[in-house]
């Protein structure tokens, strides 16, 4: 069912269904559904319910685009707001995960199914047992509890015990919380640049509870707030924090819940100095005592009761929320990483952005060429990159968009000239990846691996014409070399696509030629290349391989090309070895 005929014999099932019931709904009129303005509800029916603490009217509420849609119910009859879980302000109640599906085809038995959940929902809450729901779930009630301005604070701290003192940063837009000056830094000058100037952090306090806070522990003036200080042991810290006489202290607040770890901030704002009667000039926190005469506590005491409390939230943009939410195994391991990416062109650099965005934190870029317009169809870098260095330029767009890495190193140069100034690039690394497409860098790139040993794994990725199809090849301790795979001209000795024609283009200049292909050709090649670098990042593996990519078949059809009798099908990822060659010039 679709469209207004759609929607007219749901509702009418709906009506049907609810006549049915005790409380038959009543049909809401615009006077009843502008209480739920800005939802977009354009029809309803009211009921009256007999629950255990007596009668009360719920709202069944549907929009436009119902029964696609699920509906909604509201409680009418209900107490103040935050005083029961999982009731919004205007009375609507969460029911559904914001992924629930619903049966388009059964409107009325959608409607029924919501109704049972509603009441379920005021039964548990009128017996109070749903309470640990307000801290299980609370960002949401803390945010659902702000002022109608607040100010966001962005948090690089470790979201746990103990409760110790941390490092504020307050700009024009937005604050910074972390647990060292060190990782300010870091984070603004990837963010905004090494040369821009930022104003010295000051000192907060991380109080670390037990467990999350319930609406009604929310404080809301500086008693209580001065409570939970002492409850999480963080007094001392606020001592030190009240002799320096900020403006405000800023004091998050952390706490475990089976959802994982909380964050939250209240400011206490210094008391404003006031007027007495004789019109003198009176200081609330610093009266009656000489300057530096006042014991500690009392100074706190007054500091913070006479405070205005100010409660903000909190986003966090450490790596370990950032990278996986907390949940990727393998994080530890990725962000100790070392790689070199050889080539920042179209393949190269969105390899590079794949491992950024999987968890690498450290990546030295090395590429001698700049961006052309040509470039950027193809390439993860715009237009406003054109005419920098390829290396350089991802360099800063990686550091601007993901402030969380660690050391982005770009070097506009060969790899040769690299090795040769800086070889510690090279012998430090954990995995080199090459997109170079070059056989005279990576013949030499394979003869220094094979001359050191083959510490460390080193991946080549390539494409075949067009795009069609692509290769990702691992080279490890054991097995074959990367000259293994090619002849002495650096063509690949197994290909997945033939051509009766040359695929090279000429632009209308001396030795100026390119191969022509999307970036959504590419996409699978790409993502076959950083798959193989993860897997090597995050597991032990010793023998060469390699996987190729076979593209669309249509595609490759319209370019003139056809499958080779190697195995695969179109639209197929294949593994297969890497094994050394008996004749093989560099490595037998």
């Amino acid at each position: 069912m679709s469209g207004a005929r759609g929607f007219q014999s749901a509702t009418a099932a709906v009506s049907a269904s609810l006549r049915e019931l005790p409380g038959s709904g009543v049909p809401l009129g615009p006077t009843e559904l502008r209480a739920y303005r800005g939802r977009g509800f354009v029809a309803g029916w009211r009921l009256t319910i007999q629950f255990a603490d007596g009668t009360r009217r719920l709202d069944l509420l549907v929009d436009e685009w119902f029964p696609r849609s699920a509906p909604r119910a509201a409680l009418v009859d209900r107490p103040d707001f935050l005083t029961w879980p999982h009731v919004e302000r205007d009375g609507v109640l969460c029911l559904l995960p914001g992924t629930a599906a619903v049966d388009p085809t059964n409107p009325a038995g959608a409607a029924r199914v919501i109704l049972g959940s509603a009441c379920e929902l005021i039964e548990e809450c009128i017996a109070r047992r749903n309470t640990d729901d307000f801290r299980q779930e609370f960002l949401s009630y803390w945010n659902w509890a702000l002022p109608e301005k607040y100010e966001v604070f962005h948090s690089l701290l470790s979201p746990a015990q103990p409760t110790r003192a941390i490092r504020v940063w307050n700009g024009k837009a937005f604050a910074l919380l972390a647990d060292s000056d060190q990782d300010i830094s870091r984070w603004l000058a990837n963010r905004r640049g090494e040369k821009e100037a930022h104003d010295s952090p000051s000192g907060g306090l991380l109080l670390w509870l037990d467990a999350a806070l319930t609406p009604a522990e929310y404080p809301a003036s500086g008693s209580p707030l001065l409570e939970l200080v002492r409850r999480a042991g963080g007094i001392e810290i606020l001592d030190r924090l009240v002799k320096e006489n900020p403006s405000r202290i800023v004091i998050a607040l952390g706490a475990p819940t089976s959802n994982g770890p909380c964050l939250a901030v209240v400011s206490a704002l210094r008391p404003l100095a006031n007027t007495s009667p004789r019109g003198r000039s009176r200081n609330p926190v610093q009266d009656g005592f000489r300057p530096g005469k006042m014991p500690v506590g009392m100074l706190t005491q007054r500091y913070v009761t006479g405070a205005q409390i100010v409660r903000s939230p909190v986003e966090r943009v450490d790596a370990d929320w950032i990278l996986g939410r907390n949940e990727s195994a393998h994080l530890e391991r990725l962000r100790a990483a070392r790689v070199v990416v050889l080539g920042c062109g179209s393949v190269g650099a969105p390899v590079a952005l794949s491992l950024i965005q999987a968890g690498v934190s450290n990546v030295t870029l090395i590429d001698p060429d700049s961006l052309k317009w040509a470039n950027t169809t193809r390439h993860p870098l715009g237009g406003s990159f054109v005419g920098r260095n390829k290396a350089e330029a991802l360099a800063e767009h990686i550091r601007q968009n993901y402030p969380h890495v660690g050391d982005i190193s770009p070097r506009p140069q060969r790899w040769q000239d690299v090795m040769r100034t800086t070889p510690d690039v090279f012998s430090t690394a954990t995995l080199i990846v090459s997109a170079m497409g070059d056989w005279e860098a990576e013949g030499g790139l394979n003869e220094w691996h094979v001359a050191s040993g083959r510490r460390l794994p080193v991946i080549y990725g390539w494409t075949e014409p067009f795009a069609c199809a692509g290769h990702a090849v691992a080279i490890c301790q054991d097995g074959g070399c990367f000259n293994c795979g090619m002849d002495n001209f650096g063509t690949a000795l197994s290909t997945r696509t033939s051509w009766s024609t040359s695929t090279i283009h000429q632009e209308p200049a001396c030795g100026a030629s390119y191969q022509p292909y999307g970036v959504v050709a590419l996409g699978h090649i790409v993502s076959s290349i950083a798959g193989m670098a993860l897997t090597h990042l995050t597991q032990n593996v010793s023998q060469s391989s390699g996987v190729v990519w076979s593209g669309d078949e249509e595609l490759l059809t319209a370019c003139g090309g056809s499958w080779t009798p190697t195995p695969g099908t179109a639209n197929s990822l294949v593994k297969r070895p890497w094994e050394r060659r008996p004749d093989c010039p560099t490595c037998a």
